[in-house]
């Protein structure tokens, strides 16, 4: 039975060799309303809009996290034609490229998120309050570090598919008995991957690695993946393009 979605988040994570000059190019590629006419044309993947609402170099499996609402029927197919067009973009203007596929998560992951919730307590209605600030100078003068725990799920293929629901609630459950105020800004569910967002305010990140040694019984329990990413740069307000791109003329 397919997942209902109630979404319109996209998540790409990408290894780059240069966060910044790949946020160049993004940039590029999402102001340049030829490249989604051609997309729309040859893929079929009819987007409406899209809006970068955060990009992020971090520290982990990934270098760089691009966070975009997009309206299409296809997710996967647009965040792939983004990857395979950073990669051209990048060799032609001799920018460093994106890293090819490899690894049990891939240097390139697209998450197609279903649904949003502020904790991992699928029952809690409170709106979502992403924190944000206008720099990465902005996040060092306040002390804070963005994290993203990305949770996939179990590598044998000869286990049953996982209800990510099912894990978030355990692990909800295991916050709630440690007693722990887990930071957590946000948790993306998609099919087979969570991705919970946190916001640190210990230095040293303290409070997420308590908050990953909290969660580390459950996910050995079911077997799962997870990569820990702490950002270090932040483009969560880009300068004039922080409005949807309308991409239906």
């Amino acid at each position: 039975m397919a997942t209902r979605r109630s979404s319109d988040f996209s998540i790409l994570f990408l290894s780059v060799t240069s966060g910044r000059q790949a946020r160049s190019l993004i940039k590029d590629i999402v102001l340049d309303p030829d490249s989604w006419l051609a997309w729309s044309e040859r893929l079929l993947i009819q987007p409406t809009y899209l809006q970068v609402v955060g990009m992020y170099e971090v520290i982990g499996n990934w270098d760089l996290a691009l966070f975009m609402r997009t309206q299409t029927n296809s997710p996967r197919t647009l965040a792939g034609q983004m990857r395979r067009e950073i990669l051209r973009r990048g060799t032609l203007h001799t920018y460093p490229p994106v890293h090819e596929r490899g690894g049990p998560f891939g240097r390139f992951q697209a998450i197609t998120v279903n649904r949003e919730y502020a904790s991992l307590d699928l029952s809690d209605l409170f709106p979502i309050k992403r924190t944000k600030f206008d720099s990465s100078v902005d996040y060092a003068r306040h002390g804070s570090t963005r994290v993203f725990v990305v949770i996939g799920d179990s590598p044998d293929e000869e286990r049953q598919p996982l209800r990510m629901d099912t894990l978030a609630s355990r692990m909800h459950r295991a916050i709630l008995d440690s007693k722990y105020n887990a930071p957590i800004e946000c948790v993306y569910l998609g099919i087979n991957r969570i991705v919970v967002e946190l916001m640190s305010v210990e230095p040293g990140a303290t409070d997420i690695g308590e908050f990953n040694r909290i969660i580390e019984p459950v996910l050995a329990e079911f077997a799962v993946l997870k990569y820990t990413l702490l950002c270090y740069e932040y483009d969560e307000i880009p300068s004039g393009w922080g409005q949807p791109t309308q991409l239906d003329s």
